[in-house]
């Protein structure tokens, strides 16, 4: 599965090449699944993907306006 994101692949190449310069848990992934995200080329990707925020109080605020 490629990157989404740049900020992803560089991620995963720093995880993959240098995962002491990680500051949180390295992620729990084979070395075969790194590294197809570390491949992904970059061009055409964007810089970042906004997560929606989230949440319990989101979820029922659009649970309570679709009633």
């Amino acid at each position: 599965m490629p990157a989404t994101s740049q900020a992803q692949q560089r991620f995963f190449a720093i995880a993959e090449h240098s995962p002491s310069l990680l500051r949180g848990p390295m992620p729990k992934m084979t070395k075969a699944q790194m590294h197809d995200y570390a491949a992904t080329p970059r061009k055409g990707l964007p810089k970042r993907i906004k997560r929606p925020r989230g949440g319990l109080s989101s979820l029922l605020a659009s649970h309570s306006e679709k009633r």
